[in-house]
C-alpha cells in the first residue's frame, strides 16, 4: 500500500513539473484575428447592407450601436427628428433604410457588423451562406 502511495505521489510531482503554461493572447492579436475571420467570410458592402434589411435583430443590434456611439450619436438622433424618422415611426426596417441611405451611417453600421464575428456569421446565416 504504502509503494502504491509512493508511486501515486511521484506520478503527479513529476506530470505537475511537466505541464505546460497556455500561451498568452494579445490584444492587437486577437483584434488581427477578427478582421482576418471577416476577410475570410467575403461578405461584401452590398452583402452586409442586405443582411441588415432582411433580418430584425441584426437591425437592433446595429441600430443600437449606433445610438450610442459617440461618433455616430448625433447624426442619430438627426435622423430620428428629421422628416425621415418622424416618418418612419417605430419600423426598425425603415429606420434601417435610412441609415444605409446616410453614407456615413452606413458605412458605420457595416463596419460594426464586419467587426462582430457573432453579427457576421448571422449575416452569413441570413444570406444563406
Amino acid at each position: 500500500m504504502k509503494n502504491l502511495l509512493l508511486i501515486l505521489i511521484v506520478l503527479a510531482t513529476s506530470s505537475a513539473l511537466s505541464a505546460q503554461s497556455l500561451p498568452k493572447v494579445n490584444k492587437p492579436d486577437l483584434q488581427s484575428t477578427v478582421e482576418d475571420a471577416s476577410s475570410q467570410a467575403g461578405l461584401s458592402e452590398d452583402q452586409i447592407k442586405e443582411a441588415l434589411m432582411k433580418d430584425e435583430d441584426l437591425q437592433t443590434e446595429t441600430i443600437n450601436f449606433l445610438k450610442k456611439n459617440p461618433d455616430t450619436k448625433n447624426a442619430m438622433a438627426k435622423l430620428a427628428m428629421g422628416g425621415m424618422g418622424a416618418s418612419l415611426g417605430s419600423s426598425t426596417g425603415g429606420l434601417m433604410k435610412s441609415i444605409l441611405g446616410d453614407q456615413n451611417l452606413a458605412a458605420a453600421a457595416i463596419s460594426f457588423v464586419q467587426s462582430n464575428p457573432k453579427l457576421l456569421s448571422q449575416a452569413m446565416k441570413v444570406l444563406g451562406m
